[in-house]
Formats: C-alpha cells, sequence, structure tokens
C-alpha cells in the first residue's frame, strides 16, 4: 500500500486508490467522514476527495422526512413543554390524534400527504359510527350505533389542520395538506345552542326538578363560563356588593388549575337573580355542612372537592327531553347560548370581554370595556330568557328560571 503526497489518498494499486474526504457538518459541529475505493487516476482522485469534502460541508436544506404520528407527538409534547397548552386541552387534542387521525394518517410521511388524503379520510368521518355510553361489560351487547355529528366532525378538522400549518412551517414544507379541504355543513339541527325560551323553558325544569344543580346551570347559562372555569368558582370569587364574579382559575378532572383556558383573568357580571340564587344555594350548604365549604368551592362535589365528571350531563338530558327538545345540547351548549345571546344584545368587544374569547386578540386588547357595559349586556340578555309578565308587559323582576327565588 503505498501512500501519495495527497493527504487522505492511498494508492492500492496501479490507477486504484483509498479516497478519503471528512468536515465539520455546519448544522451539527460534528465530523463527518466518508471513505471509498476507486478505479481512476491520481488526478481524477483528487478532484472525488475535493467534491466530497464540498458536499459534506453543504447544508441539507431539504425538509426532514417524517411521519405524521411522530410529528405529532413531538408537536403536542412542544406544545405543553412551552406552556402553550393547558393539560385539559392538550388531552382533549391527544385523544383526536390517538382515535380518529393517526390510525389513518400516522403511517404516511408528512411531505407525501396530499389533500386529497384528507378529503379520504373526512369521508370516512362522516360514515363512521360508534357506541354511545361506557364500554359493554362482558357478556352485554352494545347498545346502538350513532353517528358522529358535523360539529364533533369539524372539530376533528380543526386538530387536523392546525397540524397541518405547523408542519408546513416547521418542516419547511411549500404547501398546507389540508389546503382547499371543505368542511362538513353544519345542519341547523347540529347547532349546540338553545333559543331564548328554550334556554327559559330548561331553566325553569331543572329549578323545579333538581334544585341542588340549578345554580351552577344558571351561572354558566347567563355569564358563558367554560365547565371547568364554573366549576372551580370559590366563594371570595363572588362580589355581591360589587355584582361581579372574578374568573381566574379551572378545574381539570378534580384538580385545581392555577389559570384560565386563555390564561386571562376575567371578571364577568353578577345578575341580582343569579346572586339571589347563589345565595339561596350557599344557605342549603350551610345547613348540610356540606365539606366543600372548608374548601370555599361554591358548586363542590358530594367528597367537599372538585367535580371529576360531569355531573350536569344527565341533568341536562333529561332537562332537554322534558322540555320537549330533540337535538342534542352538551353542557358546553351552554357556553355557546350565552355567546348567542350576548351578541345580539351587544358588541363583539363587549361579549368577548364576558365570554373569554381568545380570537380577535388585537381588538379584544385595544378594547376598554368597563363593567357597567357589561351588566347591561348581561341584564338585555337576561331579560329574553324571562317569560313575560301577565299583562304583556316583558322583562320582569322574575328569575331566569322563571321562578322568584
Amino acid at each position: 500500500m503505498k501512500r501519495t503526497r495527497h493527504r487522505g489518498i492511498v494508492e492500492l494499486a496501479t490507477n486504484r486508490y483509498e479516497i478519503r474526504a471528512h468536515a465539520v457538518d455546519p448544522r451539527s459541529g460534528r465530523r463527518r467522514e466518508v471513505r471509498r475505493e476507486r478505479n481512476c487516476t491520481l488526478k481524477e482522485a483528487i478532484a472525488l476527495q475535493h467534491q466530497w469534502t464540498e458536499e459534506l460541508r453543504a447544508v441539507d436544506e431539504r425538509p426532514a422526512r417524517m411521519r405524521l404520528q411522530d410529528f405529532a407527538r413531538s408537536w403536542l409534547a412542544g406544545r405543553l413543554a412551552k406552556n402553550r397548552l393547558k393539560p385539559s386541552s392538550a388531552s382533549k387534542v391527544a385523544s383526536v390524534l390517538d382515535v380518529h387521525v393517526l390510525p389513518h394518517l400516522g403511517q404516511m410521511y408528512v411531505d407525501a400527504i396530499r389533500p386529497a388524503d384528507v378529503e379520504r379520510w373526512l369521508q370516512g368521518q362522516l360514515r363512521r359510527k360508534y357506541a354511545p355510553g361506557r364500554k359493554p361489560r362482558s357478556g352485554e351487547k352494545r347498545s346502538g350505533m350513532r353517528s358522529y355529528s358535523a360539529i364533533a366532525i369539524l372539530g376533528h378538522l380543526r386538530v387536523l389542520k392546525t397540524l397541518s400549518r405547523a408542519a408546513k412551517s416547521m418542516l419547511g414544507l411549500d404547501r398546507d395538506f389540508c389546503e382547499g379541504v371543505e368542511a362538513p355543513r353544519i345542519d341547523e339541527n347540529d347547532d349546540n345552542v338553545l333559543r331564548a325560551d328554550e334556554l327559559r323553558r330548561v331553566l325553569a325544569i331543572i329549578q323545579a326538578r333538581w334544585p341542588a344543580h340549578y345554580p351552577l346551570v344558571l351561572v354558566l347559562a347567563s355569564t358563558g363560563l367554560r365547565w371547568g372555569e364554573g366549576s372551580a368558582l370559590r366563594w371570595e370569587d363572588i362580589d355581591e356588593s360589587a355584582g361581579t364574579i372574578r374568573v381566574v382559575r379551572g378545574n381539570w378532572r378534580g384538580q385545581e388549575v392555577p389559570s384560565t383556558k386563555t390564561r386571562k383573568r376575567r371578571t364577568v357580571p353578577l345578575d341580582p337573580s343569579v346572586a339571589t340564587a347563589l345565595r339561596e344555594h350557599r344557605r342549603h350548604l350551610v345547613e348540610a355542612q356540606h365539606p366543600g365549604l372548608r374548601h370555599g368551592w361554591v358548586f363542590p362535589a358530594a367528597n367537599g372537592g372538585l367535580h371529576r365528571s360531569w355531573p350536569l350531563l344527565r341533568v341536562m338530558r333529561a332537562a332537554l327531553k322534558a322540555a320537549g327538545i330533540q337535538r342534542r345540547v352538551t353542557v358546553h351548549g351552554l357556553r355557546h347560548t350565552a355567546n348567542d345571546l350576548l351578541r345580539r344584545v351587544a358588541s363583539a368587544e363587549v361579549v368577548r370581554s364576558i365570554v373569554g374569547h381568545s380570537t380577535n386578540a388585537m381588538t379584544e386588547h385595544y378594547s376598554h370595556v368597563d363593567s357597567d357595559e357589561k351588566r347591561a349586556a348581561q341584564a338585555a340578555m337576561l331579560r329574553l330568557v324571562r317569560p313575560p309578565e301577565s299583562g304583556g308587559k316583558s322583562g320582569g323582576g322574575e328569575s331566569a328560571g322563571g321562578a322568584n327565588q
């Protein structure tokens, strides 16, 4: 074996050389090296060495290839680490990904997914059925299968679209693989919202049949608070003299979260009818010496802590059936209802200030909504819900539930 005068080139035989080239990777700072044998002249060997050295030094600008499932988990973990998602929101996103998205698209490379693939996935979602309720025990038969609502599928598509936009930005892709995919049309019967007259009937039924749950339903319907915000209220947050409720924390699976979903504290108006219902609610808690009083929770679970589940689900379903409302309206639908009724009587800035939406952030940032504006908007909204007084007059002194407190 004969080493030539050129470093890294070794003559193995006549016109056969071992060629070594090395360089420092500009992205990682690590040494990179190649070692190859070629049948060529010395001049050609030197040229190959220079060529391979330049290739090693070059930055690979091609987007990294990742499967959608790997990117999705990395993206979600990053959002959590940066405190960009609350645990409750991350749990919902993870559930949508694991159940609805990744089983169908997860094995595909992100840069190979086409809008047509997403369209086929969406059509599959529209045909897909599930068995509502708990998983049946051994020997039990599943209850009737049910199709996913258009609103639920729209939520799944929104998660995928968010993931697609993130992939385009983070992986340097030249396109969004959800671009051009149309969302399912929402039928009027799919709206998760109550009209004013429907809310009036539902509140009256809950007050009469489930009085213990009525105050919480009334608070959610009149303020638009999220379930996690309303169920985590403490009595110190209720300021009856100022007519306000402070919204500063949340509840996730029975654990206190020291911030709201948007991480913005806000103050919502406390209508006199709601204040009356809360006073009566507290009186019952005191009479029963409820263990939740020790922790200061306004709506405690039976053990005195925060609710781990949704106790209003059964109540809402039964109340809707009793009110003759056939469509599905969830507990979160009370938030949609408040938002819908408020927007009929107040500006968008006032509505966002009460409900606490994070959209149109700049509009909210430059808006200054005082407590009088909020209180007037809420009072006007509740006048839509209250039944008319005898004699044809409307907006009388009854509570939103249709009975004096």
